[in-house]
């Protein structure tokens, strides 16, 4: 069998394949962004919403943080505070004969205007040590020196009778302690 081919129904075919390959491209080009578009759509909706719930999160951290804040700041500016300040204060005094140190233990406190001192503070003495150390050299050096001036004032000349009637003492008083 033999097919004649004519010139004139040639071209009509050709361009009918064309038109028609043309059309079926372009409609499932179409198909495929119309569908490409559906799942960008879906994955935008997908990103608004986890970007509405990290903002909602991020709003109730915020709120939070300024409460907690807001709760620092009253506690700490406060406009009157006490401060308390344990002391140790130690006293010497010499004397000639003792020396004495004396220990006083305890607190003071003083008020406070927005962190300013107000007035003095006031002390509050919770217990008191004294220590008291004789000096038994210069004790022992007075007595005899004591003694010597008491034999000296029984050896007046001119005395006389009396001379026998006084005696000095070889133990020498001590007074207050």
């Amino acid at each position: 069998m033999s097919i004649l081919l004519d010139a004139n129904a040639v071209v009509p075919a050709v361009w009918g394949g064309l038109v028609g390959g043309l059309l079926t491209w372009v409609i499932v080009t179409k198909s495929a962004l119309r569908a490409a578009s559906q799942q960008t759509a879906a994955h935008l909706a997908a990103l608004d919403a986890e970007r509405d719930k990290l903002n909602e999160k991020h709003v109730n951290q915020l709120a939070a943080l300024e409460l907690r804040h807001d709760d620092q700041l009253k506690k700490v500016e406060s406009p009157l505070t006490v401060t308390v300040h344990p002391f140790v204060d130690a006293a010497e005094d010499k004397g000639l004969f003792k020396k004495s140190t004396t220990l006083e233990v305890g607190y003071k406190y003083q008020l406070m205007v927005q962190g300013i001192p107000c007035m003095e503070p006031h002390r509050v003495v919770v217990e008191t040590q004294t220590k008291v150390e004789l000096d038994d050299q210069a004790i022992k050096a007075f007595s005899e020196k004591a003694l010597a001036l008491a034999e000296a004032a029984t050896n007046i000349k001119g005395v006389g009778a009396a001379k026998t009637l006084i005696s000095v003492a070889k133990t020498v008083v001590l007074g207050r302690k």
